[in-house]
């Protein structure tokens, strides 16, 4: 009689472990690298982190965030866009980042967001640092997917010194956000 509630109690441990999904051969063992690692995968990036500016695959830190809808938050900024690159680069001794011609600029892409499924990169010059009121030019450069799942164009800075840049990007899942940089020709 003593056998009995042994084998009873080792029958109901071997049920227990096997439904929980311990101890069977078909089970994956889960390490805690694997969990940590799915929970990063499902952590949402914030804006700012969603798109990474770069010039010659180096990247770029001046990139400032004008508005975003981004999971129910909401953001627009004080300041124009205008008025941003104004401030940041008209004073005199204030540059963008230096680029030589013909250099590429590309967007990468954080792994949690994924490619947007709408971009539109707009290209601002003007001949001058100041809001002189001339017009600005204003281009579209037309974005090339590389295969490295990365966007990119090469800059053609024709007779103008600097560019303004706006990227818009909208998600499929309706999160949407603007960026602002700029760049200068390199002398």
């Amino acid at each position: 009689m003593k056998k009995t509630p042994v084998i009873i109690l080792s029958l109901c441990l071997s049920a227990a472990l096997a439904l929980s999904g311990c101890g069977g051969k078909n089970s994956p063992a889960v390490t805690p690298s694997d969990a940590a690692s799915s929970h990063e995968k499902r952590k949402p990036a914030a804006p700012a982190e969603a798109v990474e500016v770069c010039v010659d695959g180096e990247q770029n830190d001046e990139v400032f965030l004008l508005q975003y809808n981004w999971y129910g938050s909401q953001f627009v900024s004080d300041d124009s866009f205008n008025k941003i690159m104004m401030d940041k680069y008209a004073s005199e001794g204030c540059h963008a980042p230096y680029v030589r011609q013909e250099a590429e600029l590309s967007f990468v892409f954080g792994s949690s967001e994924g490619i947007p499924s709408v971009m539109k990169l707009t290209q601002y010059a003007n001949t001058v640092r100041a809001n002189s009121g001339i017009p600005y030019d204003t281009l579209e450069p037309e974005l090339v997917r590389k295969d490295d799942g990365t966007y990119g164009f090469t800059v053609d800075f024709r007779e103008f010194k600097m560019y303004y840049y706006l990227l818009e990007c909208e998600w499929q899942n309706g999160n949407k956000a603007q960026y602002a940089f700029a760049v200068e020709k390199e002398e």
